[in-house]
């Protein structure tokens, strides 16, 4: 018996739970709040950490400046009409308020952009009840957060949100075929959003705009944001190595740097290239990089073909020339003779 309840246990210890993935611009099956709208935004890059994250951190969720945001009236405006009475309380319910105090609490929550695909507890309203199950949200889709940075609900259909049942280690994902192309998932980045120890002031967010730049975000439904630079916002971010072949060096050098990149450099002597120009890079143009990775160029330089130098060291066009001046004849070597041989007098001839 005791056998079969340890196998038991350890059977449940690794159950996955299959969760579903709602992706940016997507409604789930029977929402509170079919047509709200809010926001979401395509092609948001996941951030650099995953696993379980405070709301308060820096960084952690995205905004921009547009005007396309939550519609926080509209959601306000629909949870308190008289026709709407059963979802509000479903509403409150979940979230742990009263009807009466919505207005009060929706006022104190700020809208932001997902900044990772994140685990969370979404609720659908159904047979005229809120019904929980565990959701992962695409990186860039709108959400409100609490004054502790926890999302609590998704802008596009008014759905409460609260902390997943699950842990990340615990679930299973099946991106469905047709998203395949719009959401490139990556495990390792899906994050769990926990309390702040403290109440957020300003959420400071990642420009998704503006790549290095920050918006300075007051708690709260108002547009009092500001944007600052701060390159280190995105540090540890992968970065998409730019195309810089057929580029003079100087201009590759400024591209890269400016990418967030450190570059090195070797030379080949190429009869087809301008010297200076870049003739290829490694790695290739396109391919993700950690921010502060090593590009390699190779450096045309006058001359025929050749292996890679590396920059600094001489190259066959930087070896000394030779002199015009015609070389001397070959002279055949003297033989050696001994002392004995050259005391012998020659013979007379006759």
């Amino acid at each position: 018996m005791a056998l079969v309840v340890g196998m038991g246990l350890l059977a449940n210890a690794c159950a996955t739970a299959a969760v579903a993935a709602e992706a940016v611009g997507v409604v789930a099956e029977s929402p509170f709040f079919a047509r709200l709208g809010g926001g979401d935004r395509a092609g948001v890059r996941p951030g650099a950490s995953g696993g379980e994250q405070s709301g308060a951190k820096r960084g952690l969720f995205g905004g921009s400046l547009s005007k396309k945001r939550c519609k926080i009236g509209a959601l306000i405006n629909f949870l308190l009409d008289s026709g709407n009475r059963e979802k509000a309380r479903a509403w409150a319910e979940v979230l742990g308020i009263e009807v009466g105090d919505i207005k009060k609490y929706v006022d104190k929550l700020t809208p932001v952009l997902l900044g990772n695909d994140t685990l969370v507890r979404n609720h659908r309203f159904k047979n005229g009840k809120a019904e929980g199950y565990d959701a992962l949200l695409q990186a860039g889709i709108a959400v409100l957060v609490d004054v502790r940075g926890v999302p609590v609900v998704k802008c596009n259909c008014g759905n409460p949100l609260k902390e997943p049942e699950h842990g990340l280690g615990e679930i299973k994902v099946d991106i469905p075929d047709d998203l395949g192309k719009r959401w490139k998932h990556n495990k390792d980045k899906d994050v769990i959003v926990r309390p702040g120890k403290k109440k957020v002031g300003t959420f400071v967010l990642r420009d998704v705009d503006r790549p290095g730049k920050v918006i300075d975000r007051p708690v709260g439904p108002s547009t009092g944001d500001t944007t600052r630079k701060d390159p280190d916002i995105n540090a540890g971010e992968p970065v998409t190595v730019p195309r810089v072949e057929g580029s003079t060096q100087d201009e590759a050098t400024r591209t890269l740097e400016a990418a967030g990149l450190t570059v090195q450099s070797t030379e080949r002597p190429s009869d087809t290239a301008p010297p200076g120009t870049v003739i290829s890079q490694t790695p290739a143009p396109d391919t993700p990089l950690e921010r502060g990775g090593t590009v390699t160029l190779v450096i045309a330089t006058a001359g025929g073909d050749g292996e890679p130098t590396p920059s600094g060291e001489p190259t066959p066009s930087e070896e000394p020339t030779p002199s015009k001046e015609p070389p001397a004849a070959a002279t055949e070597p003297e033989p050696s003779v001994s002392p004995v041989e050259a005391t012998q007098p020659e013979p007379v001839p006759t």
